[in-house]
């Protein structure tokens, strides 16, 4: 970044480097874009860039500017903080999910709002009897 002095800011006590916080927004313009169903091509077309602009964004290779990234949080259909998530504290890192989780959550929103009601129907009365697992369980 040539000259630009190196900074960094502080959140929630813990500070963060310029480039820890433009990796990390990318990784949830990602992760967010994969769980839309989106494309890179896709999400350049509607916030006007080339796709290869957007590999750079989400690798955290290129910032993305506050009218760029308020843009992209609009597309995503996501309020902007969404797109900072994991950065709130030192021991909370953002949630992931796996690739079949994606899919099922994918599956889940192509439903009718009716069917919808149903599953969460049917987990609610299933809470008692679950089984907790996965990391931080």
């Amino acid at each position: 970044m040539g000259n630009a002095k190196a900074f960094s800011i502080a959140v929630e006590g813990r500070f963060f480097t310029a480039e820890e916080i433009d990796t990390k927004v990318g990784k949830n313009v990602r992760e967010t874009r994969w769980l839309r169903n989106m494309t890179q091509e896709q999400l350049a077309q509607e916030i006007g860039v080339k796709f290869q602009q957007v590999q750079k964004y989400e690798t955290g290779a290129n910032r993305i500017s506050a009218s760029r990234l308020w843009n992209t949080a609009l597309v995503l259909d996501v309020p902007v903080s969404y797109l900072f998530k994991g950065l709130d504290r030192e021991d909370t890192p953002a949630p992931s999910i796996t690739a079949e989780e994606a899919s099922m959550l994918a599956d889940f929103r192509k439903l009718s709002p009716q069917t919808q009601e149903a599953i969460r129907g049917v987990i609610s009365v299933s809470k008692p009897h679950l089984t907790v697992t996965g990391p931080g369980f």
